[in-house]
């Protein structure tokens, strides 16, 4: 009986172990809906109960949903790195200045060759700053003071072999303004690499509003901002020391999450070969030229996709991409061209910047926009946007038309929606309203709504500089969530967003 009663008892421990093994087994690259605990192993007296805890765990865990992140990588010939990134809820851009979307993270990496950055840049952006910076991060030290970090954020870490040095900016400025973006600067290959994680403001104070308050004396008076005295801005303080604790809530955990995400997977001198990579990556077609002939100094990058597994869809995609570039800057130096300006004429010459934005890519479809800045003379620059929507599986462009049923009016329906929307936002925003252009370019006619985005879950149609309101006004986006549209949209359409 003493023999069996050992027996029972080394079956009951052997299935314990066997069960632990495969509750903790998962794959990289997965996240578990629902944790579970650990095994209480301690005494042989708590084995029954341990076991039918275990076996419920073991229950829970098989009825739990696991959900495959979905990483996009970006690789940097130039500065010679490349990184992934999670893009369910990361938009992608080139562009530190880009609006932050209301829906997901902003993630930009900026590649700047240290002789060529831009002596007048500020805050510490310039190339005289980057020489020095970089000297003294290669000895492990911080280094240079670059934008307007949070001083007990700042550190340096280690990326391979080369030393990084990270921070949190949580304003710029004046007292009013709110951040969050979180930053990482480091050198390679005589670049200056700069990579920030940026989260849209209002969702982390709503919240959070312990660490806000009203400032009427200084702010507008329904604008919410860090909470100071005379001396420090204490909401910072605070709110900082509860990212460390991991207290916060929603939309803050998960931007500080992101960063440490991308910057662990971030590769330095890859031994890479874009032709034979499996899954989708990208890469930065990237110019810097000054064209003494025509005047013009151009500063521009876009998209290129590759996927070794089935590159033919892509190679019509990266075709489209790199026409609609082209033609962007052909239009500008027909402008310079037709004003007669040159690069003695204006203050700082003809201009031209491009950089992009990946909204949504997988398998099925491809959602960017290239911005364009552009100065050729005058008090400032224009700002415009391409965006470009590419069918993978039937290779073309989808259009707005495209995306609705034949027989829905859909130029009435995003009028309606996006002039109640627009007229939301001027007011929030505590600015004038022009109903003439308003009406005018957010009017039912087809042109209005040519330039959109598809994201996970709503459609997001933009409007350019000068559309709805004058040039302070700005550009803006409306949100169109799915679910309000999906019986009028278009079924090969749904599939392919789907």
């Amino acid at each position: 009986m003493k023999n069996l009663k050992h027996i029972k008892n080394f079956l009951l421990v052997f299935l314990i172990v066997l069960l632990s093994s495969g509750i903790f087994s998962c794959q990289k690259s997965k996240i578990f809906v629902d944790s579970v605990e650990n095994l209480n192993k301690n005494t042989l007296e708590n084995t029954t109960t341990v076991l039918s805890e275990n076996i419920e765990e073991k229950k829970i865990f098989e009825e739990s949903k696991i959900v495959e992140r979905s990483y996009l990588r970006y690789y940097n010939h130039e500065a010679d790195f490349y990184l992934e990134y999670p893009a369910d809820t990361v938009v992608f851009t080139t562009n530190p200045y880009e609006k932050i979307p209301a829906d997901k993270l902003l993630l930009y990496v900026k590649t700047e060759k240290i002789d060529d950055a831009d002596s007048k840049k500020t805050l510490g952006y310039d190339s005289e700053t980057a020489i020095k910076d970089e000297k003294e991060l290669a000895e492990g030290d911080f280094g240079e003071e670059i934008d307007m970090p949070f001083e007990p954020s700042k550190k340096v870490i280690k990326i391979g072999n080369i030393f990084a040095k990270e921070f949190i900016v949580f304003s710029r400025f004046d007292v009013c303004d709110v951040v969050f973006e979180r930053i990482l600067i480091f050198y390679n290959k005589g670049y200056r690499i700069t990579i920030g994680v940026c989260a849209e403001k209002d969702g982390i104070i709503k919240q959070n509003p312990t660490f806000f308050t009203y400032d009427t004396e200084n702010c507008s008076e329904n604008l919410l901002v860090w909470k100071r005295n005379s001396k420090e801005s204490y909401g910072q303080n605070m709110f900082y020391e509860n990212l460390l604790s991991k207290s916060l809530k929603n939309d803050a955990s998960m931007w500080y999450g992101a960063f440490d995400e991308i910057k662990e997977r971030i590769i330095l001198q890859p031994t890479l070969d874009i032709n034979a990579i499996e899954g989708l990556s990208f890469r930065s077609v990237y110019q810097n030229e000054k064209d003494k002939l025509k005047n013009i100094l151009r500063i521009s990058s876009y998209p290129e996709f590759f996927n070794f597994i089935e590159p033919g869809p892509l190679k019509s995609l990266n075709k489209f991409i790199a026409e609609k570039a082209e033609n962007n800057f052909h239009e500008f130096e027909d402008v310079v061209k037709s004003a007669g300006t040159t690069l003695a004429d204006s203050f700082s010459g003809n201009i031209y910047i491009s950089d992009f934005c990946v909204s949504k890519v997988n398998e099925n479809i491809a959602s960017i926009y290239l911005t364009t800045y552009c100065f050729s003379g005058g008090v400032y620059g224009n700002t415009s946007i391409s965006t470009i929507n590419y069918d993978l599986k039937n290779n073309k462009e989808i259009k707005t038309a495209d995306l609705f049923k034949p027989e829905f009016d859909y130029t009435d329906f995003l009028s309606k929606y996006c002039l109640d929307n627009l007229k939301l936002q001027i007011n929030n925003n505590q600015e004038e309203i022009d109903e003439e252009l308003l009406a005018e370019g957010a009017g039912s006619a087809e042109e209005n709504f040519n330039k959109f985005i598809i994201s996970d879950k709503c459609l997001i149609i933009k409007f350019s500089e000068y559309q709805i309101g004058p040039y302070s006004a700005g550009m803006h986006d409306v949100y169109i969530p799915f679910e309000i549209i999906e019986k009028n949209i278009n079924k090969d359409i749904l599939k392919i967003i789907d």
